[in-house]
């Protein structure tokens, strides 16, 4: 009797590549994942991204990409699973630590590496240093969360921000820390004509 054997391949361990910027600050930020799997992209099935101090998906801000179902996906303040998606390209998403902007995202692929940009805003929770950590996973694999940049939130975030402000429009200062703050001033000038205000 003739006999049979099916080996099957269990596949590549998926890599995190990188991110750029890996370093810098600001509240808002066009971040670029790129992450790599030897068997081809279509073998990946996850790939995340996480802005928090430690590998930790609570009080941060994680999204998630289903590569299969191309939606993109904002962890709750608890570290759990949105109740909803959204697609690259459209929509927003938010916690409270960050919001994620779907028409400034974007996916693309070539061979072997997916490249995963994202359109971030952070919120006054994550003023200060934070680390970029990103995980991929296929189905036989899964890197965890592994550190690769960090990023400084400043403690004011102005929304809009400055340089798109509009005559007449409402512009939110946030600041974190308020406790430490002995005394703030703002003034405001060259809006709607020349316009000058203080607080």
């Amino acid at each position: 009797m003739a006999r049979f054997v099916t080996k099957l391949n269990s596949g590549s361990p998926p890599v995190n590549e990188g991110v750029t910027p890996n370093s810098g600050g600001g509240a808002s930020q066009t971040f670029g994942f790129q992450f790599s799997d030897a068997s081809g992209v279509t073998d990946l099935t996850t790939v995340s991204a996480l802005f928090n101090s430690a590998p930790s998906a609570a009080a941060g801000c994680a999204v998630v990409y289903d590569r299969v179902k191309n939606t993109l996906s904002l962890l709750t303040d608890a570290g759990g699973p949105s109740a909803g998606s959204i697609t690259p390209g459209s929509g927003t998403q938010e916690n409270s630590q960050c919001v994620l902007n779907g028409a400034g995202s974007s996916v693309s692929a070539a061979a072997t590496v997916l490249t995963l940009n994202l359109a971030i805003s952070f919120r006054p929770p994550m003023a200060g240093a934070t680390s970029i950590y990103m995980q991929a996973a296929n189905l036989s694999a899964s890197t965890g969360w592994e550190l690769r940049g960090n990023w400084t939130v400043p403690a004011m975030i102005v929304s809009p921000p400055n340089g798109s402000w509009l005559p007449g429009a409402s512009v939110v200062f946030q600041w974190t820390g308020i406790g430490n703050f002995s005394g703030c001033s703002l003034s405001v000038s060259g809006i709607g004509g020349g316009g000058y205000g203080y607080l």
